[in-house]
């Protein structure tokens, strides 16, 4: 998935601005186990402009700069703690079969 496929999935109205709201809407829906600061923490570095609003370049720029192996480990973390099998995590993120990259 690329970070232009991620921000559009974010986008949930489509106008190429993602809001506070819609943003840490999503990002609860992944149920990865991020704290709702860690949210709001990651709405801020991504924000540049501090505008409440995150662009798509701004997105796709600053979501690249930003340190992301916090967001890594907490995933490991939830799944780990969960007991959730590898074919349990495929089949939620990827239900029609798509390939996943893991890094």
């Amino acid at each position: 998935m690329t970070l232009h496929m991620l921000f559009q999935v974010i986008d949930s109205n489509s106008d190429k601005r993602l809001t506070k709201q819609e943003f840490k809407q999503k990002f609860r829906g992944l149920h990865i186990g991020l704290e709702e600061e860690e949210i709001e923490s990651l709405f801020r570095d991504l924000d540049v402009h501090g505008d409440g609003k995150i662009a798509e370049q701004e997105f796709i720029k600053q979501f690249s700069n930003i340190n992301i192996e916090r967001i890594v480990e907490r995933m490991r973390y939830s799944l780990t703690n969960k007991q959730v099998t590898a074919g349990y995590t495929f089949n939620k993120f990827c239900p029609n079969g798509d390939s996943m990259t893991i890094v």
